[in-house]
Order: structure tokens, then C-alpha cells, then sequence
């Protein structure tokens, strides 16, 4: 047997030594040369979850072996500074430069997560699903939409953004049919998709039953489509959020859907960029949002959404977007009278605008004198509360 044959063996005995103590735990497999190599080279990647100064000491026995002093400094000035990854590649073992040696890797708990976050397929030691979160975190990159419902009305109210000076402002809603219209946060791209599919499923429901599909049916289909892509292999979960607005014969209704496939209902919901702002004005007065008139609901959503604003930043007729679906509002003309979802840009949101109580005076009355009950109207109740994401920073997207 050669040199290079003997300490191979004795390399392994080593490793085999130390996994049968219990310190370590892994894998074997192939890897690709270091630098100029064009060979592969068998590489043993191992999890060590002691602290620094006991992987000290392993890496210390395991260079002794391999004929190479141990690296402290390596490990010290490594970017992991409560666990280190050891050079990945040793200098062979033969002197003559001919067989590569076996290199060994040690990586600590902490990096679990890079380990668990390649596919959609796989789920990580706490049972969690790492792209299926990455795609949940693309939703808090879009700008923000809040959604309000009362017994009437159910409105969206968007913050559109624009790439730049010499751009137009994204479009934030789109119109799925007479009776539903969605608002977006997230890939723009992927919302077309998801439009376009939810779309379809309205058409064939009035051409195979004649009648408009229920709010709740279409946005399960949604989430049906979108809960695919988090269990097959080889696909991505989608990067958009909707707040989903309609109206049917069991009265108004506002959804939000998730990339994970879920879809709940809401009195009111934000979803987007500083969302939580929002959803702390809509905690306070989501009680009364049940007995408002169009205008009032309005206003309730137009200072819900400036609370995701910027400090320098205001609501103006070029960048927000309001969608209703229900009976035409005082400011309204030439609305059909079952109340189809349309969308106000432009002038037809000033009136709007300048209902709004400035900033930093007292919050607006929790009932507003204009605010009367309907006779024996009664808003249908939400299937879950709500859930507290954190802010994020705005991205163009």
C-alpha cells in the first residue's frame, strides 16, 4: 500500500473514531476541486453544536491526523463568530502532490437554515417551510393595501408606487369580475398569473351555471393553486399577497390570501410594506366599521393607509387607488345599481382626500354623527383574526 493509500486509511479511522464518540454527525459526499483542481474529491461535512473552544479542540485532533497544525486563527476570524466553517479543502496528504486528501467540514447549529432553505420540499428540524416564509417576506416588500367592509360596502384602498420621475404609477387593483376585484402586494408578474387564473374560474362559472361564483369558492381555488407550489418539487411559491373584495347573496366580503395557500376573512385587513402601522388604526376602530356609510369607510381606510407612509411622504390623487364594490356613494354618479366593483383614481378621490382629519390632531370619532344602523343588517362574521407581521423597508416592486 502507497504512503498516500496509509494515511487516507488513517484519515478515516479518525473521522470513523470521532462520529462513533458522538461529536459530530454528517454526510459524505462529492465536491468539486479547490481552485485550479479539476479532479473531485470526496468532502465529510459534519454538524459540531458545542461551543467554539470544543470545536477548538476537535479540529485540533483531526489536523493532527491529517499531518496539518490546527488553523485557531482561521477559526477565530471566521464569519461565523459562534461557529465556524474550517477550510474546506486541506492540502493533500501526499507530498508529491498526487491523491487529494478527504477534506472535512465543520459548520454549527446556526446553520441549519442554509441547509433547509434550497427547495420548497423539505422541511426544516422546527417544521418549517423556508421558501414558503421567503415568499411570505416578497409580499412585505410591496407597497402597502388595506381592505375595510361594513354591512353595505366592502373598499380597498392602494398605495401605488412608481419606478420613477419619468414612469407611471403601477397599477395596485384589477377588476376579476362584476362582483370581485383584488388588490396586490408583492410580484407584480406573478399577480397578473394569479389574476388571469382567478378570471377564468369567474367566466366558466357564469357560462356552466349561469350565475356569478361565490366570493368564498373563487378564492379558494386561489389558494388551492397557490398550495401546490409549496409541495411539489421543482415549482416556487408564488411572491404576491391579495386583499380580495365582493359581494354575493350572504352580503359583502373581504379575504386575504397568502402565498402559503391560505385565505382568511376580515372585518379589516392591511397587507404590504409597514402593514402593522396600518393594522394598529384598524384595531382600534374595526367596531364601527360595521355601521358606516361609504364616505366614512373611506376616510377610516385613507388614514389607515397614511400610516405606512413615509414621514415625508402624503396621499395624493397620482398615487392611491380606492376600490368599492356596493351601492353608489353620495360623491358617485353613474353607478349600476347592484353596486359593481369599481376602481376611483385621479380627481374622482379628491373629495375623499379632503375629508381626512389632519395628521397628529385628535384621532376622529369612533361614531360618526352620519353613521346610522341598517334595520336588521348583521356583518358576517370573520374566519380568523388577524396575525402580526413586522414592518419592512420599501422596495420598488
Amino acid at each position: 500500500m502507497s504512503g498516500a493509500g496509509a494515511r487516507d486509511q488513517l484519515w478515516g479511522l479518525c473521522v470513523r473514531n470521532i462520529i462513533s464518540q458522538g461529536l459530530l454527525w454528517g454526510s459524505v459526499g462529492l465536491s468539486p476541486g479547490f481552485g485550479t483542481r479539476s479532479c473531485s474529491q470526496p468532502v465529510i461535512r459534519y454538524r459540531y453544536p458545542g461551543s467554539i473552544a470544543e470545536l477548538l479542540g476537535v479540529s485540533s485532533m483531526v489536523n493532527a491526523y491529517s499531518g496539518r497544525a490546527s488553523s485557531s486563527n482561521r477559526l477565530e476570524n471566521s464569519e461565523h463568530p459562534d461557529g465556524v466553517d474550517l477550510d474546506a479543502y486541506y492540502a493533500t496528504l501526499d507530498d508529491s502532490g498526487g491523491h487529494p486528501a478527504a477534506s472535512f467540514a465543520l459548520e454549527t447549529a446556526e446553520d441549519f437554515r442554509n441547509t433547509y432553505d434550497s427547495d420548497n420540499v423539505v422541511f426544516s428540524p422546527q417544521g418549517r417551510l423556508h421558501q414558503v416564509e421567503y415568499a411570505s417576506e416578497a409580499v412585505k416588500q410591496g407597497s402597502a393595501v388595506v381592505g375595510l367592509r361594513s354591512k353595505t360596502h366592502s373598499i380597498l384602498l392602494a398605495l401605488k408606487r412608481s419606478l420613477g420621475e419619468l414612469a407611471s404609477y403601477q397599477q395596485k387593483m384589477y377588476r376579476i369580475d362584476d362582483h370581485v376585484g383584488i388588490a396586490i402586494a408583492g410580484l407584480t408578474s406573478d399577480a397578473r398569473v394569479l389574476s388571469n387564473f382567478m378570471r377564468q374560474q369567474a367566466m366558466s362559472s357564469r357560462m356552466v351555471f349561469n350565475r356569478p361564483i361565490p366570493v368564498n369558492r373563487l378564492v379558494s381555488s386561489i389558494a388551492d393553486k397557490a398550495q401546490v407550489n409549496t409541495q411539489e418539487y421543482g415549482r416556487r411559491p408564488y411572491g404576491v399577497g391579495f386583499l380580495v373584495i365582493g359581494q354575493d347573496k350572504t352580503g359583502p366580503h373581504l379575504y386575504e390570501f397568502s402565498p402559503s395557500g391560505n385565505s382568511y376573512e376580515y372585518y379589516a385587513m392591511s397587507i404590504g410594506a409597514r402593514s402593522q402601522s396600518a393594522k394598529t388604526y384598524l384595531e382600534r376602530h374595526f367596531e364601527t366599521f360595521v355601521d358606516c356609510s361609504l364616505e366614512d369607510l373611506i376616510r377610516h381606510g385613507l388614514h389607515a393607509l397614511r400610516e405606512t407612509l413615509q414621514q415625508d411622504k402624503e396621499l395624493t390623487i397620482q398615487n392611491t387607488s380606492i376600490g368599492i364594490v356596493g351601492p353608489a356613494g353620495a360623491h358617485e354618479k353613474e353607478v349600476p345599481s347592484e353596486g359593481s366593483f369599481r376602481i376611483l383614481e385621479g380627481d374622482s378621490i379628491t373629495v375623499y382626500l379632503q375629508s381626512m382629519v389632519p395628521k397628529g390632531t385628535v384621532d376622529p370619532d369612533p361614531e360618526p354623527a352620519s353613521a346610522a344602523p341598517a334595520e336588521g343588517g348583521e356583518a358576517p362574521p370573520p374566519a380568523a383574526g388577524t396575525t402580526a407581521d413586522e414592518d419592512v423597508q420599501m422596495a420598488d416592486q
